[in-house]
């Protein structure tokens, strides 16, 4: 009877997800960022000229790199229309729910895999920011992708499953950029795990091959595009948008802080320096506190993810009144009942998704508690070692442009760490 009623609920949830994309069709000006802009006219001129090159955007093609794009210009090619990447990213979500479920039943825990299908689905954050049309919905199925082919592999031991987890990051990394860098962190851990695993501190040949077939899998296509854009651009990365991050967002909103300007303005500042590199160096070094307080506030609302003015704007064409507790961190709790009392519903809608984080991150700490602290199969604390890593890196690693949307590629991993908490530890069988 349990199972029936979780089996409705999820069905509730992935209908109402469905009803979301609605709006997006008909309105899909309001699912666009900028950012959405330059992904559009990569694909709309790889499908009409055959080349990968911006002309609006020019040098796009250095800092997007081609997946997402190629996912436009699929669903171009299906639909006749982009607009309808919202409906396949929504579909994402739904291979992701059946992933994690699948990842609840290789570790013989069906409550816990069911349950971090539903608290996923519950998600608001989710629920509207995988809309857009950008490339944080597709980076959440490749990142979820290699967590499941990793495990599998160290429950079977095929290597298979390694070489496919390598692709999966690799494909990520060549989604958003930002997963580039957790490849080699998981390298890394991986190297610790399987050395921990022998119970021998002598670097072995096994392990080494195992490294080998996963870093080829994700190595082969990352350093085929590198390649690409070093004969192209002179330039042998796969993006530069993480030099642009730290200038235009990182290091730009404390100098518009700190001179009461713009971050366009500031961002034209750094842009008239003699020297860009050492005028960011020079202003972090005379203006720490400044710096350090701005990269911690957009580190909170990575993890708080509550953008219901956006949201509103989104579903309705219509804007209301933020509160600024969130986005701003004011935490005038005050504005928060005057909002409400002046008509504006759409507070209740944050302060549910915030209700939520609670929940999501209280789950997600008790489950790492009791996996760490109880008899435990070793499979499960690795591979909840390697999410709570990877989540401090994605969550930490936008600094001050954190946002909502930053979030969306860990959601699914967020909602498998809540999920563990219905996980029942069993007898060390690995």
């Amino acid at each position: 009877m349990k199972t029936k009623l979780v089996l409705i609920l999820i069905i509730l949830l992935a209908a109402l997800h469905l009803a979301l994309v609605i709006p997006a069709i008909r309105h899909p000006e309001r699912f666009r960022v900028s950012d959405s802009d330059q992904y559009v006219e990569l694909a709309t001129n790889l499908l009409k000229t055959g080349q990968y090159s911006g002309i609006l955007y020019p040098g796009d093609d250095l800092s997007r790199p081609p997946v997402y794009p190629l996912f436009l210009a699929l669903a171009t090619v299906v639909f006749l229309d982009v607009r309808w990447a919202s409906l396949l990213q929504i579909l994402l979500t739904f291979v992701n729910c059946l992933l994690l479920y699948r990842i609840g039943m290789d570790l013989r825990s069906k409550p816990a895999g069911a349950a971090a299908v539903v608290i996923y689905l519950l998600g608001l954050n989710m629920a509207f920011e995988s809309l857009n049309i950008m490339s944080e919905t597709l980076t959440s199925f490749w990142l979820l992708l290699a967590v499941w082919t990793v495990l599998r592999f160290w429950l079977t031991r095929k290597e298979r499953w390694l070489l496919l987890s390598g692709t999966a990051l690799g494909l990520g990394a060549l989604t958003r950029p930002i997963l580039y860098p957790l490849f080699f962190i998981w390298i890394l851990f991986l190297t610790v795990a399987w050395t921990w695993h022998q119970r021998k501190t002598v670097f072995q040949k096994e392990t080494l091959r195992k490294l080998v077939v996963f870093a080829v899998g994700g190595l082969l296509i990352t350093l085929l595009w590198q390649a690409r854009n070093y004969i192209v651009n002179h330039d042998f990365s796969i993006s530069n948008i993480g030099y642009h991050t730290l200038q235009d967002w990182i290091v730009a909103s404390s100098i518009a802080n700190v001179n009461s300007i713009s971050r366009k303005d500031a961002v034209a500042l750094i842009a008239g320096a003699p020297n860009p590199k050492l005028f960011m160096l020079e202003f972090i070094k005379g203006h720490p506190a400044v710096f350090i307080k701005d990269q911690v506030r957009g580190i909170i609302r990575t993890i708080i993810s509550v953008n219901y003015p956006t949201w509103a704007y989104a579903l309705t064409g219509n804007l209301p009144a933020s509160t600024g507790v969130v986005v701003d961190l004011s935490f005038d709790i005050r504005k928060l009942f005057d909002q409400i009392r002046s008509g504006n519903a759409w507070v209740l809608v944050g302060m549910a998704a915030v209700l939520y984080d609670f929940l999501l991150y209280g789950l997600g700490i008790f489950a790492s508690w009791r996996i760490f602290t109880r008899q435990h199969r070793e499979v499960v604390s690795v591979l909840t070692l390697l999410m709570l890593i990877t989540l401090a890196y994605m969550i930490v690693t936008p600094l001050a442009q954190g946002s909502g949307r930053f979030r969306i590629p860990v959601e699914p991993c967020l909602a498998l760490m809540a999920g563990l908490a219905l996980y029942i530890p069993g007898p060390k069988e690995y």
